[in-house]
């Protein structure tokens, strides 16, 4: 949006300036949920690793109990 400036104060330069102005918002939304995602992802990592050692020590207390 920014390569090519418009300079008028006409429905052509508002139009301009709206949509530059959309395009920034809209980045930064993308850049939140972007950052959310990874966050989440991270989380997921963190659980299914707790998960695994959990399911791990159930089966050693399986194993010595039978």
């Amino acid at each position: 949006m920014q390569a090519n400036p418009v300079r008028s104060s006409d429905e052509i330069g508002q139009a301009y300036h709206a949509m530059v102005k959309m395009s920034k918002n809209l980045n930064q939304i993308i850049h939140g949920i972007a950052s959310n995602v990874t966050e989440v992802a991270d989380q997921l990592v963190r659980s299914t690793e707790q998960f695994t050692q959990k399911s791990k020590q159930l089966l050693q207390i399986n194993h010595n109990a039978t």
